[in-house]
């Protein structure tokens, strides 16, 4: 599946570099949706959680956890992590080129490439 690699997030545009990883979950096999254990890299801290997605562009992404480390909490880093856990959809602008659509008050879309 396509999903499954390192993406590294270019619009919004970061302050520092972001990274997403989706990793097959073996330890639960496909049924009617695909899971994806999630974890990634954001201003020297880790994130980490579970998605499932179908094949028609649905994604959710569940049980998001913040490791973060001693630099602290920053406005840019919120705000990506709590997008990134209103996810709804993907899809793919080229063979590289992810793109998350996630919707709260504030709907948009998250645009990664692939390393």
């Amino acid at each position: 599946m396509k999903l499954v690699g390192t993406w590294e997030l270019r619009e919004p545009l970061p302050p520092y570099p972001v990274q997403l990883q989706l990793v097959l979950d073996t330890d639960n096999p496909p049924r009617d949706v695909t899971p994806f254990l999630v974890s990634g890299t954001i201003a020297g801290s880790r994130y980490e959680g579970r998605s499932s997605a179908g094949l028609d562009g649905l994604l959710v992404i569940t049980n998001l956890i913040d490791i973060p480390s001693t630099v602290g909490s920053d406005v840019f880093r919120q705000a990506y992590l709590s997008n990134l856990r209103a996810v709804v959809q993907f899809s793919y602008t080229s063979d590289n080129r992810l793109r998350l659509s996630y919707g709260s008050s504030q709907p948009g879309v998250l645009m990664y490439e692939k390393r």
